[in-house]
């Protein structure tokens, strides 16, 4: 088990502070608005559907390229010294500019997200989901949640799960 930082909620402030000095509320909202601009656009629709066609893409990549040409739009291309924490303050705008309400109404991956609290209650019964392996042969032969369940037999068992997006 990895011990967390006593530090972490410091180290998190002064890297928001940071990311706030890079640009100013408005430029955010502008490079917000024209993402979504980008987003809702029929090549970019095309791209995503094309993407999600294909085994060896996806849609967050042509995400991340989008980004990128919005950053450059806006002056912080590749070459920027601070071309990756502008695509951070992208990404996280809404928490990065609590105050300003338009970096939570205009991404759609904001304003439409379904994330919440989970609701399930110790002793309840779960939802069988399927797994899949962190890396080849970790998991395995296990191919569902109520597998893994059953392959514990009495010990204790602890299931993290996340989303990469």
């Amino acid at each position: 088990m990895v011990a967390a930082s006593n530090n972490a909620g410091a180290d998190e402030h002064i890297r928001v502070a940071a990311l706030r000095e890079l640009m100013d509320g408005p430029t955010v909202v502008a490079m917000l608005e024209r993402e979504n601009e980008l987003r809702l656009s029929t090549r970019v629709q095309e791209l995503y559907a094309a993407a999600e066609r294909r085994s060896d893409t996806d849609w967050m990549e042509v995400t991340l390229e989008l980004q990128k040409q919005v950053a450059t739009e806006f002056g912080y291309g590749p070459d920027h010294d601070r071309h990756d924490d502008v695509l951070v303050v992208l990404r996280r705008a809404a928490a990065i500019y609590p105050e300003l309400p338009e970096t939570a109404a205009i991404p759609l991956y904001v304003k439409h997200n379904r994330a919440g609290e989970g609701r399930v209650v110790a002793g309840e019964a779960i939802v069988d989901v399927p797994l899949l392996p962190l890396a080849d042969g970790e998991i395995g032969c296990r191919t569902s949640l109520t597998a893994l369940l059953a392959g514990a037999g009495e010990r204790p068992l602890v299931v993290i799960a996340g989303s990469y997006s």
